[in-house]
């Protein structure tokens, strides 16, 4: 069979575009997930795991298909079989991707059958993803039917690199641009129209009515279910490639709170007072910094809503946070006004900001770690807390604000604070979020963690009935009050 130089780039143009949505489903199933089961490795296996094995399975089966008079319509051509399998793709990606679907499954899920996130992320890729990518990845061994045997290796080799491109351009144009520009509630639409698209000029020659009717039925139902309207059903005031952020008022206690990825992450009461944890800090940290020191320089790791040092104009903080977005939509939405001269945010990924710091500073908070289905994996290991060491001052505090559970009940509350000791060995740990039941197991807490950057760290000695020097080691100041 001879092809025209219009067929040929037809051809290459689905493969293409096949290529991109394969990708870009992939990245955005990955971000869609991320408020319910987190970021970790374990649950983004999953996810690539039930995108490489069905892509697999569809070049094998794509392969062996032979068109056929006999038994389904759409097994009578490979045109016909391309344009069943990209509609039946359209219909799982768009109510897998679109926002108000998935949060509806995710939920669902959650409150019926298991709280268990990689349970969680199983059902959700095998239901959703499994399907759409087997069929699309039929489509580059369909397509080689139309090309001659005689340079088959040539031809090969083509077909790889443009599928290989589109797939490239449809993981960085798909974070890189859509997801921050546009949202990713319309990055969704755009994955389904590119889907319909394809559907369409597969049909436009036959039951072009039919064709246009399923076209515009599926590109409205994927924008009704992205819509703004949609997101502001959910309070979402912004949705990009790191966070859903949702501004909302408590009806009952008048707590204003700015919420990112379904975990609160800062509030404000009626009074103008923050979570209990933000108060410690300022009372003992911040308010009780003596005058020759001010201005103190401090560094907020996780910004949230900015509410730490709200009303404090003197000292100088540094709030790092890798959502770029987030200053604007606080001012604009949470904090009703702009940030002080004194505050400063750096958008930029903690642990990058780390690297390239010279300033050292008088005390860090560690807010980073927001619920614990959404802890970095990167920014709970010794290294990473030996970086934000190398920035106190000698004399300087760092605080951990840390979600586990107070009575070590589990192994990740027992590590992470070991972890921490190893870098800080002499804390204090306060319990600060109210409600917590020591006899209920598995109960979690907000704990704040704190230790002086002590340059020189005397030993640790035991007291025994044989051996205490207790009445030495007591400071010998009496105390007035």
């Amino acid at each position: 069979m001879t092809l025209t130089p219009r067929a040929i780039f037809y051809i290459f143009l689905i493969i293409f575009v096949e290529g991109y949505i394969v990708l870009s489903t992939e990245l955005l199933a990955i971000r869609i997930l991320t408020p319910y089961v987190g970021s970790g490795t374990d649950t983004i296996s999953i996810i690539i795991a039930a995108v490489l094995l069905p892509l697999a399975a569809g070049y094998y089966f794509g392969g062996k298909f032979t068109p056929s008079r006999l038994g389904k319509d759409y097994n009578r051509t490979i045109r016909r079989k391309l344009s069943h399998n990209i509609l039946i793709s359209s219909v799982f990606i768009l109510l897998g991707l679109s926002f108000l679907s998935s949060a509806i499954f995710v939920q669902t899920i959650i409150s019926t059958l298991t709280h268990d996130r990689i349970l969680v992320t199983s059902f959700y890729t095998f239901i959703f993803l499994v399907t759409p990518v087997f069929l699309l990845g039929q489509t580059t061994p369909l397509l080689s039917n139309f090309f001659s045997e005689q340079k088959l290796s040539e031809t090969t080799g083509k077909i790889l690199f443009i599928s290989t491109l589109g797939s490239f351009i449809g993981a960085t144009f798909t974070t890189l641009i859509l997801m921050s520009y546009i949202g990713v509630n319309h990055t969704v639409v755009v994955n389904v129209v590119l889907a319909v698209l394809l559907y369409t000029s597969l049909n436009k020659s036959t039951r072009i009515e039919r064709t246009l009717i399923i076209a515009a039925g599926l590109v409205f139902v994927a924008y009704a279910l992205n819509s703004q309207k949609v997101l502001d059903s959910f309070h979402i005031v912004e949705s990009n490639k790191y966070n859903n952020i949702a501004v909302m008022t408590d009806p009952e206690d008048g707590m204003k709170m700015i919420i990112l990825n379904n975990t609160i992450s800062s509030g404000i009461d009626k009074d103008g007072k923050s979570f209990p944890y933000i108060g410690y800090l300022e009372d003992n940290f911040i308010n009780t910094i003596p005058d020759d020191r001010k201005p103190a320089h401090i560094l907020v790791l996780g910004a949230g809503g900015f509410t730490l040092g709200l009303d404090d104009d003197i000292n100088i903080y540094d709030f790092v946070d890798i959502d770029g977005s987030l200053k604007d939509v606080s001012e604009k939405y949470f904090l009703g006004h702009e940030l002080g001269p004194n505050k400063h945010f750096h958008p930029i990924p903690a642990r990058g900001f780390l690297m390239q710091n010279t300033q050292k500073y008088d005390l860090i908070l560690i807010d980073l770690f927001s619920s614990l289905q959404n802890i970095p994996e990167h920014l709970v290991t010794r290294d990473f807390f030996e970086q934000v060491k190398g920035a106190l001052q000698p004399d300087g505090f760092v605080t951990a604000n840390i979600i586990a559970n107070p009575v070590y009940q589990d192994a990740f509350s027992r590590n992470i604070d070991a972890t921490f000791r190893s870098v800080f060995p002499d804390i204090n740990r306060q319990i600060v979020s109210p409600g917590f039941n020591a006899w209920k197991t598995g109960d979690m807490a907000n704990l704040l963690y704190s230790a002086k950057n002590t340059v020189t760290q005397e030993p640790h000695r035991i007291y025994t009935d044989n051996l205490n020097r207790s009445y030495t080691d007591r400071p010998r100041e009496l105390n007035r009050s």
